[in-house]
């Protein structure tokens, strides 16, 4: 189906609810009289009558009253959307988005958030002009209780899926400066907005498109899994080393909150003998004659 209105795929110009619209408004504004059958000011009592005796003086353009808004597609998932997943137990959902031109990849979606934020790191990578940066007065608060102050936000348009699966949705990121091993996250407005469905075990979301399919976006296994990875070496960073005081640290996988909070070891440790049955691990670092006060 074409819109010659929208100059686009996806829905006939008779059922455009935006077209209709726009002529409801002309139809108003009496701009459009002389396309109407019919005129009103003739005051002809000769009018054109239906049977039964309805008037039809006033002309029909489009079926605007009768524009019913098109169905959904229904989404689903099968047994066939598992090709290609690699057995998993708990792996994020992290896939590549477009955003102003640019592909960016790490992109954390999160059926838990709130809001669509996207990292400092990203936003200064994708050179966007700081002017597009408003004002922003809240503070994001994390499952941890931790608080982060955003920088402002921006609306840009982002784009999912490839070829046949492309959807073009504008969304409000929040900018934060805080330390994060994805570029951005994408929370519940954006979900909503795309009308996208998540699955965890297919490894896959999907969401309907304009021309009445179902479009589709596949999580990268490998880079996901990177992602968690990095989450974990950054968690650990944090507990030997101080972290810049102009940049936060959030971690946004949930997964880190089952991460083992003890101290960790500030650097490489080996194992000695004390006697037969007992040892103690003492760093690499120790000199030897340190190494000797401590072991006999």
């Amino acid at each position: 189906e074409w819109c010659e209105f929208h100059r686009t795929h996806g829905h006939a110009t008779e059922s455009c609810f935006v077209l209709g619209r726009q002529i409801e408004r002309l139809i108003k504004e009496g701009r459009l009289k002389k396309f109407i059958a019919g005129k009103q000011d003739e005051g002809s009592s000769d009018r054109r009558r239906r049977p039964g005796g309805e008037d039809t003086g006033r002309g029909r353009l489009l079926s605007v009253s009768d524009w019913v808004k098109p169905s959904r597609p229904p989404i689903t998932f099968s047994d066939a959307d598992f090709d290609g997943v690699s057995p998993h137990e708990d792996d994020p959902i992290v896939v590549s988005v477009i955003v102003i031109g640019y592909n960016v990849k790490r992109v954390l979606v999160d059926q838990g958030s709130s809001a669509d934020i996207m990292f400092w790191e990203a936003f200064v990578g994708m050179k966007i002009p700081t002017d597009r940066l408003m004002p922003y007065a809240g503070t994001l608060v994390g499952f941890a209780g931790d608080q982060v102050i955003a920088r402002g936000y921006a609306d840009l348009e982002t784009t999912f899926g490839q070829g046949d699966n492309m959807k073009t949705v504008t969304i409000r990121y929040l900018v934060v400066n805080a330390q994060s091993s994805y570029s951005i996250l994408v929370g519940r407005p954006t979900l909503n907005k795309l009308g996208a469905v998540v699955s965890t075990p297919h490894l896959k979301l999907k969401y309907p498109l304009p021309n009445g399919k179902v479009g589709v976006v596949c999580v990268d296994q490998e880079v996901a899994r990177k992602c968690y990875e990095d989450s974990l070496r950054a968690r650990r960073h944090l507990y030997v080393t101080q972290v810049d005081q102009g940049v936060q640290s959030i971690e946004l996988d949930p997964r880190v909150s089952h991460f083992d909070t003890r101290p960790a070891p500030a650097e490489d440790i080996k194992e000695v003998t004390l006697a037969e049955g007992k040892a103690v691990k003492i760093g690499v670092s120790l000199s030897k004659e340190d190494e000797e006060g401590l072991v006999p």
